[in-house]
């Protein structure tokens, strides 16, 4: 369920317009502006400004939507967006087999406290959903997509074949 605290501080600072398209990732719009605040498992950080606390994903659930296809492909781009940016942060440390770990895990169980690139996906998904309504199935079924992709890549490209794959997204 949308946190509307979220949306509005997002608007009123100009880091945040809603995409015209269903399937694009909201969380990817705001971040689009990443001049103007940064995202970490500690919340949103508008620049030069107290952080804007996300809610914990149990709470931001919304189990009377039922996603769309372009909804669950727009939080598949946030995860994946998530993926690759740290990967990028982290100069190109991540290898497919840590990702697919993660990605295993979080597609059973999405919430609970984490840490490294499982917290960093978390907190991507806290903001898609602070700004768009989604069920834990939906969210679920995105994870288990990206995973399926992931187990792809890395089989047919090797070792680092998924990363390299969704690398575009933050190029």
């Amino acid at each position: 369920m949308p946190d509307q605290q979220v949306l509005e501080t997002l608007r009123d600072n100009g880091a945040y317009t809603p995409p015209e398209e269903q399937d694009m990732s909201r969380a990817l719009m705001a971040l689009s502006n990443r001049r103007k605040f940064k995202i970490s498992p500690e919340g949103v950080f508008l620049l030069k400004k107290n952080p804007l606390e996300l809610s914990a994903l149990s709470d931001l659930y919304d189990e009377s939507s039922k996603g769309s296809e372009p909804q669950i492909v727009a939080l598949c781009m946030a995860i994946e967006y998530a993926i690759a940016l740290l990967d990028h942060d982290t100069g190109h440390g991540l290898k497919d087999k840590e990702v697919i770990a993660v990605l295993e895990k979080l597609g059973f169980k999405p919430e609970g406290t984490q840490s490294g690139l499982t917290q960093h996906i978390q907190a991507f998904l806290q903001l898609e959903l602070s700004l768009d309504s989604y069920s834990r199935s939906d969210i679920r079924q995105a994870l288990r997509r990206c995973l399926r992709s992931a187990q792809r890549h890395h089989k047919l490209d090797g070792e680092r074949g998924f990363l390299n794959f969704i690398h575009h997204l933050i190029h």
